[in-house]
C-alpha cells in the first residue's frame, strides 16, 4: 500500500515580489506478511522537498 501526505508552506523567501511555496511531501510504502499467524506491517517513509518559484506569470 503507497500513500501520500503533501503539505504547501509559504516561505519568507520571495522572487519576483511573490513569496515562494515549499512543496513537502511524505511518501509511505507499507509492506505486510504473515508472522507467527499475526499480519505484520513493515512502512518506508521518505520526504521530499521542492521549492516553487514565480516566474513568468506562474508558479515553477
Amino acid at each position: 500500500m503507497n500513500q501520500m501526505q503533501v503539505s504547501l508552506i509559504m516561505s519568507d523567501e520571495m522572487h519576483e515580489g511573490y513569496f515562494n511555496i515549499i512543496l513537502s511531501r511524505e511518501i509511505s510504502e507499507s509492506t505486510y506478511y504473515l508472522l507467527n499467524g499475526e499480519c505484520e506491517e513493515k512502512k518506508v517513509s521518505r520526504y521530499e522537498k521542492q521549492v516553487l518559484r514565480y516566474q513568468d506569470g506562474i508558479y515553477k
